[in-house]
């Protein structure tokens, strides 16, 4: 439950996890689904029956039921799974830096599941820090098989893609099958590695909160300008280069062509490589006849390594606490018989007095001086005895020694402020001049955004112009084509209606006498005119040339008449003009045309090129811009891991300094209880007691 009492869900991408005790006590772990994933029963029910059989430390069993959950009076399916108490990688991961031979054995556990994985033809299809948990003892567990591929889901293909920091750049759904885990492996093993043989890498490459170890998709999509890549590429330590060699070229290979894990493709220093491309799988031929040393080996050889400082050892004062009590010093020394000798002398001397008083031998006043005078002297040589006492002696040496102690324990302190104050100053200073850089990176980024746009914009500018000033020609071409055909048209029907002539025509009401009428008036074709119109109810034939003309004796019926002859023989003559240019005349208005196309076209491509080249020279500006960025960046993470390790060797040597003087301190205070007892007055009173 959470603070207000109601169920704390743990939620996913597909699904939420809550912890529920049965009756009987146990913990179980229940899943309930957010999305609907097709083929889900059969795939849970397939990998569950794999699951089963399998007798592996790293498996989980579960249950899936279709009937888990009823909400608002519809059943859901469940996940149940026994609760497993164990670590989460990354908070186990930080809890081990300084432990490599931890580190190491995790390195060898996740490898060792990897080829069980694969031997059995199965694959997770998402291994990442969420999905792995280390028991008490040290094993791994994996979780969450929604995107498992185990024999007989080959058809059903992939649900999910995984996450994005551990799965190749080119992963895609298509992707399914036994060597799904291949990539993700590569970089899980390869950061454990790294890790055990630099623990100073988790605080250069890996921030609170990231969702990786210490790469990410973005490593693996532009591996020039990866921070990790190159920090690992620039490591005195050859185990680290040959780690980058391998590493840097997993995110451009095909996923399924990338060679299973195996740590024995990975030489170490005493290899000769003959060459660093290719992926995993190019990497056993590169390995050279020397390789005698091998990653599993020198993993191993971890064991027997000076283990570096770790952790931060408790104060064991409060061991004190819990021993018995000291037994108290008691004056043993002879000195005690000189007190008891001057406090009878004492008491004589005051018993005399008080006798030679009442004889009135010794006056009153001088036994007011006497008895003082005797105490005081008493106690001067008591005191001076105490401090000749082989006790007291020793417990003054014990008090200027404690004082010594005390001194050191307040050093140690100040030490310890000190180095845990040069810690926070150095995880500082790295945060300023990380943020520097980022502000640089990010304004680079704006400027190479803006640079580029504008010449994407010029460049485009540039190719329409060019491409209207074409098509303005192509449609120039068209527009004299058409003309030209419009001609040829024209003059056919001009030639056709020329030869039909009005005295050889059938027109309905047309004699000799009207047709010699019109035929004064200059209409013998029907080419002559091209219509009729109307004034004040007059018909009037309109020539070519403009003017109107009323023959004597052609009214408006047989205006009529003549005009539908001329339409009737336009129309003939339309139905038989060319639909075409001849083809010389066509050819030579596109020659005419073709120089001023190709010269435009040119100019479309030579525009592109130099766009092309002009946007290639800046990205190759800021792409070295960014390089220099990233390897400045690298380069401070690099130079604080140094001072951070520094800084927490002198932290945890201040601490250790303050718990030994803290520890001495205490137990010299421990020791001082014992003399308690020695002090004057119970010398005195000792003396006196006998």
């Amino acid at each position: 439950m959470d603070a207000l009492g109601m169920p704390k869900p743990i939620s996913g991408n597909f699904a939420t996890v809550f912890r529920i005790t049965g009756a009987d006590g146990r913990n179980w772990g229940v899943k309930c689904f957010t999305h609907y994933v097709a083929d889900q029963q059969i795939r849970y029910e397939r990998i569950s029956a794999c699951i089963k059989g399998l007798s592996c430390s790293w498996n989980v069993p579960f249950d899936y039921i279709s009937r888990g959950i009823r909400c608002m009076g519809t059943w859901y399916p469940v996940l149940r799974m026994e609760w497993i108490e164990a670590s989460a990688l990354i908070p186990y991961i930080e809890a081990h830096l300084r432990q490599p031979t931890a580190l190491a054995k995790l390195a060898g556990e996740f490898a060792a599941i990897v080829r069980e994985l694969g031997d059995r033809g199965i694959a997770h299809g998402d291994l990442q820090h969420g999905n792995l948990l280390v028991a008490a003892d040290g094993g791994l567990k994996l979780i969450d098989y929604d995107g498992m591929y185990v024999p007989g889901l080959e058809q059903l293909g992939a649900s999910e893609l995984g996450h994005r920091n551990y799965q190749s750049p080119a992963r895609s759904k298509s992707d399914w099958g036994p060597a799904l885990d291949r990539f993700s492996a590569w970089v899980i093993y390869g950061s454990l590695v790294a890790l055990a043989i630099e623990p100073s890498l988790w605080g250069s490459l890996h921030r609170d909160g990231d969702e990786a170890l210490i790469l990410t998709e973005s490593d693996f999509r532009e591996p020039s300008r990866s921070v990790a890549l190159l920090s690992l590429a620039s490591s005195p330590d050859p185990r680290l280069q040959a780690l980058a060699r391998l590493l840097e070229p997993l995110g451009a290979a095909d996923p399924a062509a990338i060679s299973p894990l195996d740590p024995d493709l990975i030489p170490a220093p005493a290899a000769k490589r003959t060459t660093v491309s290719g992926s995993p799988g190019d990497q056993r031929s590169a390995v050279g006849a020397d390789a005698s040393v091998s990653t599993a080996e020198w993993l191993a050889s971890i064991d027997s390594q000076p283990m570096p400082l770790s952790g931060t050892a408790s104060d064991p004062s409060w061991v004190l606490d819990h021993l018995p009590p000291v037994a108290r010093v008691a004056f043993r020394s002879p000195s005690t018989i000189f007190v008891r000798s001057l406090f009878g002398a004492a008491i004589a001397s005051i018993g005399l007095m008080v006798c030679l008083l009442a004889l009135r031998i010794l006056p009153l006043l001088d036994l007011g001086f006497g008895i003082p005078a005797l105490v005081f002297l008493f106690v001067g040589l008591c005191w001076l005895s105490f401090q000749r006492n082989y006790e007291n002696r020793d417990r003054h040496s014990l008090h200027t020694e404690l004082r010594r102690l005390r001194k050191d324990d307040s050093h140690a302190r100040e030490a310890l402020t000190k180095a845990e104050n040069y810690r926070a100053a150095v995880d500082r200073r790295e945060r300023e001049e990380l943020q520097k850089y980022e502000k640089i990176a990010k304004k680079a980024v704006g400027e190479e955004r803006s640079e580029l746009k504008k010449i994407e914009a010029r460049l485009s500018d540039s190719v329409r112009k060019i491409e209207r000033n074409l098509a303005s020609l192509s449609n120039s071409e068209a527009r004299e084509r058409d003309a030209a055909l419009r001609r040829r048209q024209d003059a056919h029907v001009t030639e056709q209606m020329t030869r039909a002539k009005v005295s050889s025509a059938n027109i309905p009401g047309f004699g000799p006498s009207l047709r010699a009428a019109l035929q004064a008036n200059g209409i013998t074709s029907a080419a002559d005119f091209t219509g009729i119109s109307y004034v004040n109810s007059q018909a009037f034939i309109q020539l070519r040339s403009g003017r109107r003309v009323h023959p004597r004796g052609v009214g408006s019926v047989k205006a009529e008449s003549l005009n539908a002859w001329r339409r009737s023989v336009e129309t003939r003559a339309r139905m038989t003009q060319p639909s075409a240019l001849p083809s010389h005349e066509a050819q030579a208005i596109q020659i005419k045309y073709a120089d001023q196309k190709r010269t435009l076209e040119r100019s479309v491509g030579e525009a592109k090129a130099a766009g092309a080249r002009e946007l290639q020279q800046a990205q190759r500006k800021w792409a070295d811009a960014h390089q220099s960025i990233s390897v400045h960046t690298a380069g401070i993470r690099k130079t604080y891991a140094g001072y951070r390790a520094d800084a927490d060797v002198s932290v945890i040597g201040a601490r250790r300094s303050l718990n030994s003087a803290s520890w001495l301190y205490a137990a010299g205070r421990h020791r001082m209880a014992a003399y308690s007892g020695v002090t004057f007055a119970r010398y005195i009173a000792r003396g006196i007691r006998g």
